[in-house]
């Protein structure tokens, strides 16, 4: 084949292709629910975006190991990408949801940045306040939480 007809043949299958897309482009917009269909689209990712990251009911998993390597994978991915605030609240689920959180704690006090791990205790305090109470009861896991922290965290409650 030729470059005279290889241009005509790839000529051809191009103006089929476009023929094709703009039929059924035509068909689509004739439809009588398509406005609405398109609203309804254009609608969709504005409130996907405005909700945030979703805080986990711990007390409805039923597979929490499964859930906190989930959490783990798509907090870690999040870090990867910058995105701080959302990988802070995959880590709080992972740890609300760990039954020994002594072990997940240490290692992601030694593995994050300090505002990161600080973040994170607000967090936890934040959407899981009674779960807190038994971290900072624990003697272990009261040593992660530093001083400094738990100010912060009482500062940040008080106002």
């Amino acid at each position: 084949m030729n470059g005279v007809q290889f241009f005509f043949a790839s000529t051809v299958f191009c103006g089929a292709f476009l023929v094709i897309c703009l039929y059924f482009d035509k068909h689509r917009h004739e439809d009588p629910h398509f406005r609405k269909k398109l609203k309804v689209k254009r609608r969709k990712p504005l409130t996907n975006n405005e909700k945030g990251p979703e805080i986990l009911n711990v007390d409805e998993i039923q597979d929490k190991e499964a859930v906190i390597l989930k959490e783990i994978q798509s907090a870690e991915t999040f870090m990867t990408a910058g995105d701080y605030q959302n990988a802070v609240v995959h880590f709080a689920n992972a740890i609300a949801c760990c039954v020994d959180p002594y072990n997940l704690l240490s290692a992601l006090k030694r593995s994050l940045p300090h505002e990161v791990y600080v973040n994170l205790v607000e967090t936890l305090e934040k959407g899981f306040g009674d779960q807190m109470v038994k971290l900072q009861n624990n003697a272990e896991i009261s040593t992660l939480l530093d001083n400094k922290i738990t100010e912060l965290c009482i500062r940040n409650k008080n106002s």
